[in-house]
């Protein structure tokens, strides 16, 4: 994953003729309007379980997701967020359904806003 970040980087450093030194990491990516590669992944599944959520996604992946209020009718804080199921293993902390699910909770409001502001995205094929 670190050398696709350096390679990505390199890439927009040739893309705006810029040499290695001459500016920081960041600055290529906000003048070529780019996200980082890390950046992009998590966005890319907190879109994927929006998507999930509210219906525009494909069959098999509808009933992947549920909050927390259709778990328990308790009224806390976290109602609206997506109910994480307990696992027993670490490589059950790396499915999507898991880790897109505990990303969506972190990152749920900035990713609704970034929908919401009329960004374009790729839709899947």
């Amino acid at each position: 994953m670190d050398r696709l970040l350096r390679l990505q980087k390199r890439g927009a450093r040739i893309i705006l003729k810029r040499k290695i030194r001459e500016v920081s990491s960041e600055q290529p990516f906000k003048e070529l309007g780019w996200l980082p590669l890390t950046e992009r992944w998590t966005f890319h599944k907190c879109l994927q379980v929006f998507r999930c959520i509210n219906g525009f996604c494909p069959s098999y992946l509808l009933n992947l997701f549920s909050r927390n209020s259709d778990v328990h009718n308790y009224n806390t804080r976290g109602r609206s967020n997506i109910h994480l199921n307990r696992i027993s293993s670490k490589s059950g902390s790396r499915s999507f359904s898991y880790a897109a699910a505990e990303l969506f909770n972190v990152y749920k409001d900035l990713t609704a806003r970034l929908i919401l502001r009329g960004k374009r995205f790729e839709t899947p094929t």
